[in-house]
C-alpha cells in the first residue's frame, strides 16, 4: 500500500514539475521528454505490479508444495502402520494394537479434515488461474 502511494506521488510530482517547465519555457522536447518520463513510470508501475502477482503466486505454490509433502510424509507413515501384519501374542499386546488402530482411527479422520482443506487450496489456485495450475 505505501509503495503504491509512494508510485501514485511521484507521478504526481513528475506532472507538477513538468507543468510548472513548460509554463517558464515552452518547448516540444520538454512536453515529449515529460510524455516518455510518465509511459516509462506507468510501464514500471504495471511490471512492478505484475511481478507482485508473481510473487504472491510463487508463494502460494510454496506452500501448497509444503503441506503436499507434509500430508505425502504422514500418509506413507500411516500405510506402514496399515502394513504391519502382528497380531499380538497375549491378550495385552492385542489390547495395545487395538488401541492404537483407535487412534489411528481418530489420526486418519482429522486428516481428512487436512485433505479437504488442501484440495480446498488447490480449487482456489485453478481457480484463480494460478502460473502453475495446468502441471
Amino acid at each position: 500500500m505505501i509503495l503504491m502511494n509512494t508510485r501514485a506521488y511521484f507521478k504526481i510530482v513528475f506532472k507538477l514539475v513538468g507543468q510548472k517547465l513548460l509554463k517558464r519555457a515552452p518547448d516540444a522536447l520538454i512536453e515529449e521528454s515529460l510524455g516518455k518520463l510518465i509511459r516509462a513510470h506507468d510501464d514500471i508501475t504495471r511490471g512492478s505490479l505484475e511481478r507482485e502477482n508473481w510473487l504472491k503466486q510463487c508463494l502460494d505454490l510454496q506452500l501448497f508444495n509444503r503441506e503436499a509433502d507434509q500430508l505425502d510424509a504422514s500418509t506413507s507413515a500411516h500405510e506402514a502402520v496399515l502394513g504391519h501384519c502382528d497380531l499380538g501374542n497375549s491378550l495385552d499386546e492385542v489390547k495395545a494394537l487395538e488401541k492404537r488402530h483407535r487412534d489411528l482411527e481418530k489420526t486418519l479422520a482429522a486428516q481428512d479434515e487436512r485433505f479437504q482443506a488442501f484440495n480446498d487450496v488447490a480449487d482456489k489456485l485453478v481457480s484463480k488461474r494460478h502460473y502453475d495450475a495446468d502441471k
